[in-house]
């Protein structure tokens, strides 16, 4: 029982050693767009931070579905990676990490992968839309049911 309640203790003491360390740290995430189309550019942006200021040298490393991309931090603790979007419609989780001195850094945002083809309608447009009910084949060969939204500006 003394050698289970001494494991206990030395786990909480390491989770809590980790905590009070990394949380000093700050990793920010942003993505140019938010919202895009299959297989299209995406730029991972955001800085490094401890409470006295940036973090310089420091590799972020960014992970979209199998697609990883790293770079290291500028004067300003910030990095930028360029990914591609999933070849599938969906909502993916854009994950971002640092291992400084041992200790993990992360964060993570969301990525929505979408049709969209033409261009908007201006504010002062009225929009006319119907939805057709549509099969989706994927650029990996998989179907999708979605719908075809078409919409006409006036």
């Amino acid at each position: 029982m003394k050698k289970l309640l001494f494991v206990v203790f030395l786990i909480t003491f390491v989770i809590v050693s980790y905590m009070a360390y990394s949380q000093g740290y700050t990793l920010t995430v942003s993505l140019e767009p938010t919202e895009t189309c299959w297989n299209c550019s995406v730029k991972v942006s955001g800085t490094l931070r401890n409470e006295t200021g940036p973090i310089t040298g420091e590799t972020v490393y960014v992970k979209l579905e199998g697609l990883t991309c790293s770079n290291t931090t500028d004067t300003s603790g910030k990095y930028t990676c360029m990914l591609n979007s999933p070849p599938r419609i969906g909502i993916y989780t854009v994950y971002v990490w640092a291992n400084i001195s041992g200790s993990i850094v992360q964060n993570e945002t969301t990525l929505v992968v979408r049709l969209r083809y033409g261009s908007l309608c201006s504010t002062n447009q009225e929009v006319s839309c119907i939805k057709i009910p549509i099969a989706v084949v994927e650029l990996d060969g998989s179907v999708q049911k979605n719908w075809l939204k078409i919409c006409s500006c006036r």
